[in-house]
């Protein structure tokens, strides 16, 4: 019995050591990885501090003999932001589910209706096709190279059916076996990496046994509900934004030209170009202004000009809470509408294309842009107004 007790204790004994010692081994590999970390040195800032080495030399015997590339080539910048001097570098943006709503927007001017998107058309083209099949439609036509695609709904499907209804285009009762047709077409945005959708037309396309009885095709009103379509194709688009898998290079080369640009190169009066209808022109160019930090005071349409307050002390930052719940809200208020302006912004045609510039508070009209000439503080001033405004175009 005091044998057999003997060699419980030591078999006891040796299981609780055992245990001891792998406690103490995890604990050490803890202690070790956390200490380890500090001995690494944290290089992720140190881009910050270092200084341009001196230019690559290549020596002779090298030259002609192997072909040498850049190995990480630095693309092209665009010069959408010209910076007069220092600047604060804006705010990160809000997380991934409120870009994906700002993502798209059906916009109206007129009687104009499109849904603008900040994706470019390469991706943009895939994804659309793919929105349309999901809803029981059939692209019939699919024309890249010109921008457009045709998609049509078969009254036999009952995805494309329930559609159709939703958007209040259902075949007429004398052929219940047609197909609603439209004809979509995907533009380059604004800017680049930007796209624009539109429904050009709409149609009733008839079945084989109502075209050989000598019907033809029903056009439908133009624009009777292309902001509906347009609405139900940006939700599906923005809740799909994260799984674009599928990119078109062919629909990324659809006029690719950008339609705005900030020019300062060699002028001594910058402005901005616009590759636009004046119609659209306008209505783009005022809504930017009503977006920026400025205060739009007043308007004239007829003469193209929007009258701002700028005050180049203003802050674009937002009150903190203390100042906000101490401050009268009264007396901020008035101070910041004034009906006093003291800059223009002009939009004007010189030659076959319209410019934006901005003006001081008495030009007249007509005004002569070149009297501006060597005026440098006007000149910062029009950058200034200039980059908030193409900012926030589109």
């Amino acid at each position: 019995m005091s044998t057999t007790m003997s060699v419980f204790s030591r078999t006891a004994r040796c299981a609780l050591s055992g245990t001891h010692l792998l406690r103490n081994i995890m604990l050490g590999t803890v202690l070790f990885g956390a200490s380890a970390c500090s001995w690494v040195e944290d290089r992720s800032d140190r881009y910050m501090t270092v200084k341009p080495a001196e230019p690559l030399v290549i020596p002779e015997s090298f030259e002609g003999k192997v072909a040498l590339d850049d190995r990480y080539p630095i693309p092209e910048a665009e010069k959408a932001f010209i910076a007069k001097g220092s600047f604060k570098v804006p705010a990160a943006p809000q997380p991934q589910s409120e870009i994906s709503e700002s993502l798209f927007s059906v916009r109206k001017s007129d009687d104009a209706v499109w849904l603008s998107t900040s994706e470019p058309p390469g991706r943009i083209w895939p994804a659309m096709k793919q929105y349309w099949e999901s809803h029981g439609a059939d692209v019939s036509e699919d024309r890249i190279e010109e921008g457009v695609m045709v998609v049509e709904f078969p009254a036999t499907s009952a995805k494309a059916s329930s559609w159709t209804r939703r958007h209040k285009l259902s075949m007429p009762a004398s052929d219940p076996t047609g197909s609603v047709a439209m004809e979509v077409e995907v533009t380059q945005g604004l800017k680049k990496k930007s796209s624009e959708i539109r429904v050009q037309s709409l149609d009733y396309r008839l079945s084989r046994s109502s075209a050989a009885d000598g019907a033809g095709e029903e056009t439908l009103e133009p624009g009777r509900s292309p902001e509906l379509m347009l609405k139900s194709l940006a939700y599906g688009l923005s809740q799909s934004v994260s799984d674009y898998n599928t990119y078109s290079l062919v629909a990324q080369r659809i006029d690719s030209e950008q339609r705005v640009k900030l020019l300062t190169e060699g002028l001594t009066v910058p402005y901005i170009q616009v590759k636009l209808g004046e119609g659209r022109a306008w209505f783009e160019l005022e809504q930017a202004v009503q977006k920026t930090r400025f205060d739009l005071i007043d308007q004239n349409r007829a003469n193209g000009r929007l009258y701002i307050q700028y005050d180049e002390s203003r802050s674009n930052e937002e009150p903190g809470f203390m100042a906000s719940w101490f401050s009268d809200d009264e007396d901020s208020d008035t101070d910041r509408l004034s009906d006093e302006y003291n800059f223009q912004i002009e939009l004007r045609r010189v030659s076959d294309e319209l410019r934006v510039y901005v003006l001081p508070r008495t030009a007249g009209v007509p005004f002569d842009i070149s009297t501006l000439s060597g005026n440098e503080q006007h000149r910062a001033d029009s950058l200034t107004i200039l980059n908030e405004v193409m900012e926030k175009l589109g």
